[in-house]
């Protein structure tokens, strides 16, 4: 939510916390991974580095591709929360193609790349960041293009 400017109401950031928490305390899923270490980034950056880390262990020790990808979209997350825009845009990068392979709506996969933007814009690639929208506006609805056109006009 704060991605698209959207503050949350800290009770009930703390009430979705403790229920991802309870819930989603270890990975299992990937496409769960993804979910639960948004959640714990809005609340606790150490909170999701260590989520994330568990992430990663678990897509070590597996031979399927879901697994690599959400375990890149989980660091470039952490890095995205820690503000190391330029690292997050890198792995945003690496995961973007593959995006598709774990499932999920295009609204989800949407945030997936709308992040990737965010992060290639505070790093300082505003360049890049409008080549990489121009090539994604065709596949979306264009009024979901509309804000990030005007953020890099």
């Amino acid at each position: 939510s704060r991605l698209y400017g959207n503050p949350l109401d800290e009770e009930l950031q703390q009430e979705i916390s403790a229920f991802a928490a309870q819930h989603f305390s270890r990975p299992g899923i990937p496409f769960v991974n993804w979910h639960t270490l948004l959640v714990l980034a809005q609340q606790d950056v150490g909170q999701a580095a260590t989520f994330a880390a568990s992430v990663a262990e678990q897509a070590s020790q597996s031979t399927t591709l879901d697994q690599e990808i959400v375990a890149n979209l989980c660091c470039a997350m952490e890095m995205f929360c820690r503000e190391d825009y330029a690292a997050a845009a890198e792995l945003f990068a690496a995961a973007a193609q593959s995006v598709p392979a774990i499932g999920g709506s295009n609204a989800q996969r949407d945030a997936i790349y709308d992040s990737w933007l965010t992060a290639l814009l505070r790093s300082g690639n505003a360049g890049l960041a409008l080549e990489k929208l121009d090539e994604r506006s065709s596949e979306r609805a264009a009024h979901l293009d509309h804000d990030w056109f005007s953020r890099l006009a």
